[in-house]
């Protein structure tokens, strides 16, 4: 993979997780949503995700820390920061 390639593919994956959060941060925001409780489970899934692949490290990493975003924003948010 060139760096033209990496980057294009960075850029891809860091624009999902921007939209998740937003999307989580929102459905939070509007009571449709326990945002700790969807936090806890995405901490749970990363600790038992095992799938055959050279990337599950970086997996489990992602999603812990996605979900390490969301419980920060939502603290900013009860604090007023």
């Amino acid at each position: 993979m060139n760096t033209a390639e990496f980057t294009e593919l960075a850029g891809r994956i860091e624009g999902l997780g921007a939209a998740f959060l937003c999307l989580v941060a929102e459905l939070e925001n509007r009571r449709a949503m326990d945002g700790s409780r969807f936090t806890s489970g995405l901490h749970r899934i990363a600790g038992e995700l095992c799938f055959e692949q050279p990337h599950l490290e970086e997996t489990k990493r992602t999603v812990r820390e996605l979900a390490a975003e969301l419980d920060a924003m939502r603290e900013r948010r009860i604090h007023g920061r």
